[in-house]
Parts: structure tokens; sequence; C-alpha cells
């Protein structure tokens, strides 16, 4: 799906991010796991790429299911390359949703210290 995007750009991003509210779980985590490799461009995808992919998050990470719980993970690992500073918001304000698998994830290029930081504050 990734290329998809990358070749037809914002309408497939936008249609695939609708995926977000599917009953199916792997369609549900698709939403998101298609974005993993253009995630660390942020906002050079497109402008308002970031706010997209968190918004997907923010719906997927609700779903206690592992699978939906790591595909959010590895896109917002891979986001926070591109915005740190938002990546690290959105962790804080869903902390109560994440699965540690799921927050491991998420956390996983983020500095040493940051990681620890977020461990140590819940």
């Amino acid at each position: 799906l990734g290329p998809l995007v990358e070749r037809y750009g914002e309408p497939c991003a936008r249609g695939l991010a609708e995926w977000r509210q599917a009953d199916n779980l792997w369609q549900r985590r698709a939403a998101g796991v298609a974005f993993v490799n253009l995630a660390k461009h942020g906002d050079r995808n497109f402008p308002g790429f970031v706010d997209l992919l968190l918004d997907i998050c923010a719906v997927t990470v609700q779903s206690p299911e592992r699978f939906a719980q790591t595909g959010t993970g590895w896109v917002l690992r891979e986001l926070s390359l591109a915005d740190q500073a938002r990546v690290l918001n959105f962790v804080e304000e869903y902390y109560d949703c994440f699965s540690r698998e799921g927050l491991r994830y998420a956390l996983e290029k983020m500095p040493a210290e940051v990681k620890a930081r977020q461990r140590h504050s819940h």
C-alpha cells in the first residue's frame, strides 16, 4: 500500500486513512502500517501528513488487539524521526491506551533519556 501512496499522493493516503474505522482488525491495522516507510519523511510527503498519521493512530491505539498495538507503535516509531515532539505529545495523551509492546515500539528510536523519562513518569 505504501507504494500506492507514493505514486498517487494525498488523495490515496486520505482514502487509506478511512480504514482506521474498519471493523476488521487487519484493515484497521493497514490504515497505519501502509505508511510505515513514509512516516520518517513527515510533512515532506504532503502538508498535513503528520496530522493524518496521528489521526489514524488516535483510533488504532484504542484497539487492545496485539497487532493493532504493534502497528500503531511501528508508525509512531518512524514518525518520531520526522517529528519527535508531536509523537511524544501523542504518547503522553494516549499513554493509558498503549500496550507495553506498542509503547516500546513507539519509543524505540527515541533518545535513551526520552525513553527512560517516559517509562518512569508513569
